[in-house]
């Protein structure tokens, strides 16, 4: 995107996991998608227990073919609908490793490679950026570096002071590779089960001078400096994402 909004002189903040920055590393909801929504075949029974709960699909009649063809290029997790089984399991997994410690998701998604069969080497279109690109990306006097903390949990997961460990270790080591210091936040998912007041509260103490959620609102007069809602963009095309932001700019005017 780099390239477009230097063309049209739109600044834009990307916000980075710091630990994931050196290119060979792939985010667990990408490689989740790799095992059930794009490999060719799946065995055809899955069975796991975590932490006590039993979870069971049967993908026998539930081809990828088919599976593709009825997935919409807009369907993401949040949907209310699901077009297959695979998607099902994806949607439930999804929520299972999203409230895991990075040690326990890393455990469990290495039993669905080994159940799948899949590679675990990174997807080239998947990768995390390189620290020569993110230094190219931060050179751009439109792009802004915001910080997203070192390993992107969920933050309301875990204890305070684990908290504090990765808002701030993620903000130093940002600050390391990109050479000047990064003021803007946003909160790894940034829904209201994610992170909590102890995490505001955290993020104000490491010297963050704001946080940006994805609650699905435009910023207002008022607003909580530490919890910046957020207009989404999906996977739309051009049509599409100009009526979404002729939408927002109606609403704003109104």
């Amino acid at each position: 995107a780099k390239p477009i909004l230097e063309q049209h002189e739109i600044p834009a903040t990307a916000f980075i996991a710091s630990d994931y920055i050196g290119g060979q590393a792939t985010f667990w909801w990408d490689e989740l998608e790799a095992i059930f929504l794009d490999k060719q075949s799946l065995p055809q029974k899955l069975r796991l227990v975590v932490d006590g709960q039993r979870y069971s699909w049967d993908f026998a009649e539930d081809s990828l073919g088919a599976s593709n063809e009825e997935k919409p290029d807009t369907w993401h997790v949040g949907c209310d609908t699901v077009p297959s089984r695979r998607h099902r399991a994806y949607q439930t997994l999804h929520q299972v490793l999203y409230t895991r410690a990075s040690e326990e998701r890393e455990a469990l998604l290495a039993k669905l490679r080994a159940w799948s069969g899949l590679n675990p080497h990174t997807r080239q279109s998947h990768r995390t950026m390189t620290q020569e690109e993110l230094s190219r990306l931060a050179a751009s006097p439109l792009i802004e570096i915001g910080a997203h903390t070192a390993t992107h949990p969920a933050l309301s997961m875990l204890t305070p002071q684990q908290q504090g460990i990765e808002i701030s270790s993620g903000k130093s080591r940002l600050e390391q590779m990109i050479g000047r210091e990064t003021t803007s936040f946003a909160y790894p998912y940034g829904s209201l089960t994610s992170f909590n007041d102890t995490s505001s509260k955290l993020v104000r103490e490491a010297g963050f001078a704001l946080a940006c959620t994805t609650f699905c609102d435009s910023v207002r007069l008022g607003c909580d400096t530490y919890q910046l809602p957020r207009l989404p963009a999906r996977n739309w095309n051009g049509d599409d994402f100009e009526r979404y932001l002729s939408g927002w700019m109606t609403h704003q005017v109104n």
